[in-house]
């Protein structure tokens, strides 16, 4: 009878300890999952980091083959469509192992594919900065958008050649035309709307009625470095000769002087 008393109080005993074990590993478990998520976005940061490190190395080698002219938005500025994706930068640069998928495809292969970005975008989840690559035959009223040579910029480490981008599509060629164009997705939240310009829908500028972005944005510099930023740092740039007195789009010309690349 008292061995009998004692099992129901061993049993007892086991189901009490069991119980504590499991609300022990539900609280470790809630304090562990958001390092968990900070470790995991920390991982596709430096993916996307990655990405445009090699994107970076990509167009150097691209400006030593080609006489130092940078890469530009496409190769065939009057092209569209499958015409224009072939001869668009993201493609030029796959020849020099920046591997880039097929015309309408996207994979976790590619070098232009972020792991932080959670909607499928058309063409590239980057974006090269226009106003310093230009599209070869074709420059816009303003003297703008021309082709540069390395040798002509001024500030390497100030110029800004690609980052995350906010378009959904873009005509195929994926390019910034202002820095609402980027987006900022890495460590906190970008509320804004994608762009879609292939629909007549044009990225909104940076700053909504609730602030910047809390998230932060990856970029690489004509020199090859990679920095993430906010929006508000990026805003917050001015460069020595725009064409806009419009701090939304300054960062784009930070380094060099628009008004003397060339017509190809």
């Amino acid at each position: 009878m008292n061995m009998k008393k004692m099992q129901d109080r061993t049993q007892k005993f086991t189901l009490i300890e069991l119980l504590v074990v499991i609300a022990i590993i539900a609280i470790l478990a809630g304090m562990l999952l958001p390092a968990l998520s900070k470790a995991r976005d920390y991982g596709r940061t430096s993916v996307c980091k990655g990405n445009l490190k090699t994107i970076g190395t990509t167009q150097m080698m691209y400006s030593d083959t080609y006489g130092g002219w940078i890469v530009p938005v496409s190769a065939k500025g009057t092209a569209s469509g499958d015409d224009m994706y072939k001869n668009s930068w993201h493609v030029l640069l796959s020849d020099f192992g920046a591997a880039c998928d097929e015309y309408g495809k996207m994979t976790a292969k590619s070098v232009f594919t972020c792991p932080a970005e959670t909607k499928y975008m058309r063409w590239s989840c980057y974006l090269i900065n226009t106003h310093l690559a230009g599209e070869m035959g074709k420059v816009y009223s303003g003297k703008y958008r021309y082709n540069f040579k390395v040798s002509q910029i001024s500030s390497p480490t100030k110029t800004l050649l690609v980052g995350d981008s906010n378009l959904f599509s873009c005509n195929s060629a994926n390019m910034a035309f202002t820095i609402g164009y980027f987006r900022f997705r890495h460590g906190g939240v970008d509320p804004r709307e994608y762009g879609d310009i292939d629909s007549g829908k044009y990225p909104t500028q940076i700053v909504t009625a609730a602030g910047y972005p809390s998230g932060k944005a990856n970029f690489v510099y004509l020199d090859g470095h990679v920095e993430m930023m906010s929006g508000s740092a990026l805003d917050s740039k001015v460069a020595d000769v725009a064409p806009w007195n419009n701090s939304f789009r300054q960062a784009l010309f930070c380094g060099y002087d628009y008004r003397k690349g060339s017509d190809l």
